[in-house]
């Protein structure tokens, strides 16, 4: 397993937020898919953190389920530490727009399922942010704010500390086979903060899940310029087993996992029943650690030559109560 720490200090007040607006990874349509954020680089990063005036960039991608385009508008909004809208007002994050156009798209070739494929590449020179801290992307439709498609989080950092982490097994005899304990340190020498103790806020990331993040870390102790989070319990994460793995990069041909291709309305696919490994020896496998990976061996663009598949997948299990073979689909 991997893990990211995102270390930086917020001290913004909290306004409301609209009902309809949630400030975390969202979807908010159904005929929207496939949407990652990620760094506009070669080899794939899916960390969504840029240094502030720097000269990284972040690429979002998504289809849209239809067959026509459709007018995707974007902004940015600046955060503070629980995600919340900071007291910041857009002229004081934002220079340039604030609000921009997606306009690259392209449409699917010779797919079942029918798509346009968005890409949105930023911070543009039209639309920079100026101010460090968390941002969410928010992308709606026809100009109008309140149709919203898609929300992402991103971060903009400004780097005035250093971290060392180590990842160990769980410290107490309890999580010693189960969890992973992240301890680390944060030097912040050549950064002033008054009282560490109320003002640093710590947020760890597995896998670069927001859905089981530990938030609001505070340091044990001080020493000097070094603030010490060598936690027993509060920085654990479950370790988990392996990724189970499926490989669909071809519709035509048979690959790892598949055992029965076939098309209706749509393309399927039937994944072979896999078992419990609750009862096996861990066996460590080198894989993405949750990450997505959209290839097409079929085709010749990536983009706009890969098809969607409706996939069934079953576990193969055993009840206390009855011995049989439990299939869930």
């Amino acid at each position: 397993m991997r893990f990211s720490i995102i270390f930086f200090l917020c001290l913004y007040g909290l306004i409301s937020s609209a009902q309809e607006l949630v400030y975390e990874n969202h979807i908010y349509r159904d005929d929207i898919r496939t949407v990652m954020l990620s760094k506009n680089v070669s080899i794939y990063d899916p960390v969504p953190i840029i240094a502030l005036n720097g000269h990284e960039k972040l690429k979002l991608v998504f289809d849209h389920l239809q067959s026509q385009n459709e007018f995707f508008n974007y902004t940015m909004i600046h955060c503070d530490a629980n995600w919340n809208p900071s007291q910041l007002q857009q002229p004081e994050y934002l220079i340039g727009n604030a609000m921009g156009e997606i306009t690259n798209y392209k449409f699917s070739t010779n797919t079942y399922q029918q798509y346009v494929h968005y890409e949105l590449i930023f911070p543009q020179q039209n639309m920079r942010v100026t101010k460090s801290g968390n941002y969410l992307l928010k992308v709606f439709s026809n100009f109008n704010e309140d149709e919203l498609v898609l929300t992402r989080r991103f971060m903009v950092l400004d780097m005035q500390t250093s971290v060392q982490a180590t990842v160990n097994s769980g410290t107490t005899a309890e999580y010693r086979n189960t969890h992973q304990e992240i301890d680390f340190e944060v030097d912040h020498k050549n950064y002033t903060i008054p009282n560490p103790f109320m003002d640093v806020k710590v947020t760890i990331l597995q896998n670069n899940s927001w859905e089981n993040a530990i938030y609001n870390l505070k340091p044990q102790f001080s020493n000097n310029s070094v603030l010490n989070f060598n936690y027993e319990v509060g920085n654990l994460f479950q370790g988990g087993n392996e990724f189970r793995s499926f490989d669909i990069r071809s519709l035509r041909f048979f690959s790892n996992q598949v055992i029965k291709k076939y098309t209706d309305s749509v393309q399927n696919v039937v994944l072979r029943a896999d078992e419990s490994r609750s009862h096996l020896s861990y066996v460590q496998w080198v894989d993405y650690n949750g990450k997505r990976v959209i290839e097409n061996k079929d085709g010749i663009n990536i983009a706009e030559d890969g098809d969607y598949a409706l996939v069934h997948f079953y576990l193969l299990s055993k009840s206390k109560e009855d011995l049989g073979d439990i299939y869930i689909y």
